[in-house]
């Protein structure tokens, strides 16, 4: 109800952002951080030398753009959509079943490692983005058809979380 009214937005948001942040605070004050000197790197590096790794390094600036492009679309999608639901379908509380897509791709991420031993993990992320391209094209010709974006959204976040969970590994 409160996504239908001037300032709703800011009320759901404060719902989540008020409760995070104390929980936040008092995490920082009532936890404290263990100084262990036997897992202590010996040798530190400058800022000079870390950033001259970093921009030799083309893979990073590979998952970088691919990472930014995948948040891009996301948002994108995810901002687009309330106006979609209103305007498109004429019903904006059918907007929960794209948010009901977006828990089918931790649950199918479990799966994965099977997927990447078997066909290694760069081809795992070709697929990803390959399927995340068909589910946002998917979406791009659905109309008011709220089923295909419903299904396009399922394989976008699919295929943008492949590319989440394995980008990490392939900086380091």
């Amino acid at each position: 109800a409160w996504g239908n009214q001037p300032g709703g937005w800011t009320n759901i948001s404060l719902v989540y952002a008020v409760p995070m942040g104390i929980i936040g605070i008092l995490r920082f004050i009532f936890i404290k951080e263990l100084d262990n000197p036997a897992n202590a790197q010996s040798n530190k590096l400058s800022m000079k030398e870390s950033l001259s790794v970093v921009f030799k390094n083309k893979y990073v600036f590979m998952i970088g753009i691919a990472g930014g492009l995948a948040q891009l679309v996301t948002n994108m999608a995810s901002i687009v959509g309330t106006s979609y639901f209103t305007y498109i379908v004429g019903y904006l509380g059918m907007r929960w079943m794209i948010g009901m897509s977006g828990l089918l791709s931790p649950l199918v991420l479990l799966l994965c490692p099977m997927a990447m031993r078997r066909i290694g993990a760069m081809n795992f992320i070709r697929i990803g983005v390959i399927v995340a391209v068909v589910g946002n094209v998917l979406k791009y010709f659905a109309g008011s058809n709220v089923l295909p974006v419903v299904i396009g959204q399922a394989l976008s976040g699919f295929g943008v979380s492949t590319l989440s969970m394995m980008g990490g590994l392939f900086l380091i």
